[in-house]
């Protein structure tokens, strides 16, 4: 398992265990992997890279988000697109795993980040990306990002702060106590946990480097959650809605839709999500119409 899994899924059994359905999630994810190990023809949807991403998550959600708790919905959902399609079913053992060890350790547990100072950034990111894509609303983004870069200055700026989180002899219970102590009653939950995990699982020695990074990874949530669409006119409400729902389905988070009428939009929609762009506009199609005639056109030639 890539280490930017490894961290999302960390992240998704860390909020099973805050709502008390660990267990659960560890029955759920063996029951999938068996499901991908004796049915064939799951099998061979999910793991065939011909079959479009959409589609093998639709799939997925149709198996899953009804009847398994919203981690392992989102666990499968997360590791549909994150792993190679022929590796899905040995990812979902490795996650079971995963889940089964989180579940017998402690609260406080320390995570094995073996790989060096990368290694332990990319959980991270995986961790954060976790962490973000449960936040409702785009404001919360900011909130968040606010929040870690005053804590990486804060530890920055007081050396005792930072001795007190990073010192190894000093158990791991009680330096997130410090932590706990500290953000008690100044900042949001999510900003906690991911706080807990550079502690947990991250190079305590570079606690300002790991928070820093943390802020970079919110910056980057914020583009993720706005869909700038280009339309030949404008939306209503339950269109945007709908459009809303369509792409929040689509990249693993609510999104934002930002509506801008363009007068060289001929019909469709023309949408930006981060560095996702998707041209469903007339024009576009018109576009690939005519590459496609001068193609044929010159191999006649």
């Amino acid at each position: 398992m890539r280490d930017v899994v490894h961290g999302f899924v960390a992240a998704a059994l860390d909020a099973a265990r805050r709502e008390r359905r660990l267990d659960r999630i560890v029955g759920e994810l063996e029951v999938f992997s068996r499901a991908m190990v004796e049915s064939e023809e799951l099998r061979e949807v999910l793991s065939d890279s011909g079959v479009p991403l959409v589609s093998r998550r639709a799939v997925a959600k149709d198996l899953v988000a009804k009847r398994a708790a919203p981690e392992t919905a989102t666990i499968v959902w997360y590791l549909i697109g994150a792993e190679r399609p022929a590796e899905l079913s040995l990812a979902l053992a490795q996650a079971r795993v995963l889940a089964t060890d989180q579940r017998d350790a402690g609260d406080d547990a320390a995570i094995d980040t073996g790989g060096g100072r990368l290694a332990a950034m990319d959980r991270l990111r995986g961790y954060a990306d976790f962490s973000f894509s449960q936040l409702s609303k785009l404001s919360d983004v900011d909130l968040i990002e606010d929040e870690l870069f005053r804590l990486a200055r804060a530890v920055e700026e007081y050396p005792e702060l930072a001795a007190a989180l990073s010192d190894r002899v000093v158990p791991l219970a009680a330096r997130s106590a410090v932590l706990a102590s500290l953000l008690a009653g100044r900042a949001a939950p999510t900003t906690g946990h991911l706080g807990g995990y550079v502690l947990r699982a991250g190079k305590v020695r570079d606690l300002v480097r790991a928070f820093d990074y943390l802020v970079e990874l919110a910056a980057e949530e914020r583009g993720r959650r706005i869909a700038d669409v280009r339309a030949a006119k404008p939306l209503d409400d339950e269109q945007r809605d709908r459009l809303a729902a369509a792409l929040g389905a689509m990249a693993g988070r609510p999104v934002e839709v930002r509506v801008v009428v363009d007068p060289q939009v001929i019909g469709g929609l023309h949408v930006s999500i981060g560095d996702t762009v998707i041209d469903g506009t007339v024009r576009h199609r018109l576009d690939q119409l005519g590459e496609s005639l001068g193609g044929s056109a010159t191999s006649a030639a």
